[in-house]
């Protein structure tokens, strides 16, 4: 078949991987010149650097995401540094790491040895972990996270220190509009199987680097390629004029319904996809003038919006990329950062190195920052919201499929969600019945 992926991120490079294995012609229209889509990277011209438009994490539970590395030849530890689950606050006042022992002994371990928790808080959260699993993971639809916690009796301060942390990493949605099913989706797949699970996984490579330029030969890349026109005939599909045995819409949801709008009987759809709310992501990227002893690769920072103190993750970058000689560098990330982006560059910019400054201090001090970038990627996930309408892969017209995380994965808006949507619309494009 002669299949067409409109869209070069990870879902679509996911499907165009599949698609290529199975022996198909496949050509991916990509509109901007870097595959990799929301994960990619980008050139930074105020560090004189390639640097990543944000700091992104994998967990050992992305199944798809490591599968598709296997597929792909990609040594893992080439690519990804990996380390147990740590949970450790930069100023020392919290910490909760899950060692190496079979699960669920490894976070019943963890929880007991946390540091900056009560003994009663600690068994609110074994057993609100054990209620869970009891309960095959299922969770009232129409609960959010903070509605979900507070009916399982976790304290302000579990939730503060542990759950509002998490919530915002995992879903780029605040707990009291998150979705309890999606958070609860992503406890289940790190915390129910194998302890390798909730392994957390940090590219050591740039993003694009880690493997969408890795693709097969047999794969045609049209980097550059807005796609204008999408149509449908019997058996067949058209792309800007083209013709393809089938299409697969692999861009954003809102770029999914402009081009689905030409399409006949398209009203309902297209409005399903334009229904979607977004929430950004913030990532200030730090260089440093000298290098700086900071224990760990991931550390977390504890926010005062009214100080402008954003920051919520600090990556000491140094500490697990492949390039040793790599100039200083952190990435201090910000979900759901739409109050961030109402304050100027600058402004943040100070608040932020000041934040990290201030939290850091047992470390030494801080070295001074030689340049940085900010980045807002403005659509960077969904707005996970209790109740939300996701579409399926498949749609009204046979040649015609959708991949994106926005799809019905069953998780947030997360790479691993990516990769399995693209999956799913390959072997949907090639066998209905196989999907």
């Amino acid at each position: 078949m002669r299949i067409a992926v409109i869209g070069g991120g990870w879902a679509g490079l996911s499907a165009a991987v599949h698609l290529d294995r199975k022996g198909h012609d496949v050509t991916v229209f990509e509109a901007a010149r870097t595959a990799g889509g929301r994960a990619r990277r980008v050139h930074s011209a105020r560090l004189a650097a390639d640097i990543d438009n944000g700091q992104h994490i994998l967990l050992g539970a992305y199944h798809d995401t490591l599968a598709l590395l296997e597929t792909l030849g990609i040594v893992r530890e080439h690519v990804l540094h990996e380390e147990p689950l740590r949970l450790c606050s930069a100023n020392g006042q919290f910490a909760l790491r899950l060692p190496s022992l079979p699960s669920p002994l490894h976070l019943i371990a963890g929880v007991l040895g946390a540091r900056g928790l009560s003994w009663a808080e600690k068994g609110q959260l074994i057993a609100f972990a054990a209620r869970l699993r009891r309960e095959g993971w299922h969770v009232d639809p129409r609960l959010s996270v903070s509605d979900w916690l507070n009916g399982h009796g976790q304290s302000e301060a579990v939730q503060r220190q542990f759950w509002h942390p998490l919530c915002l990493a995992a879903l780029n949605t605040a707990p009291e509009q998150a979705s309890a099913t999606l958070m609860a989706s992503v406890l289940r797949d790190s915390l129910q199987g194998s302890a390798s699970h909730s392994r957390v996984l940090i590219p050591r490579v740039d993003l694009s680097r880690l493997w969408p330029e890795r693709l097969p030969r047999g794969v045609t890349m049209r980097p550059g390629h807005a796609v204008r026109e999408l149509g449908v005939q019997t058996g067949c599909t058209f792309v800007d004029g083209q013709r393809f045995d089938a299409a697969i819409l692999a861009t954003g949801a809102s770029s999914a319904a402009r081009l689905i709008r030409g399409l006949p009987s398209s009203t309902l759809l297209a409005q399903q996809l334009d229904g979607f709310e977004y929430r950004p992501i913030a990532t200030l990227w730090l260089r440093l003038e000298r290098p700086w002893r900071v224990p760990g690769a991931m550390l977390m920072l504890n926010e005062d919006r009214a100080r402008l103190h954003f920051g919520q993750w600090l990556f000491h970058r140094n500490a697990f990329l492949a390039d040793r000689y790599s100039p200083p560098m952190l990435a201090v990330v910000v979900s759901d950062a739409r109050e961030l982006a109402r304050h100027p560059s600058e402004a943040v910019f100070a608040a932020i190195v000041e934040q990290v400054s201030e939290q850091t201090r047992r470390f030494g001090p801080m070295p001074a920052v030689a340049g940085y970038e900010l980045i807002v990627e403005k659509r960077a996930t969904f707005a996970a919201l209790p109740g939300l309408s996701r579409p399926d892969n498949a749609t009204r017209w046979p040649r015609v499929f959708l991949a994106g995380d926005y799809t019905d994965t069953g998780y947030p808006g997360v790479l691993e969600g990516a990769v399995r949507s693209g999956l799913r619309a390959a072997k949907l494009a090639v066998n209905p019945k196989e999907g």
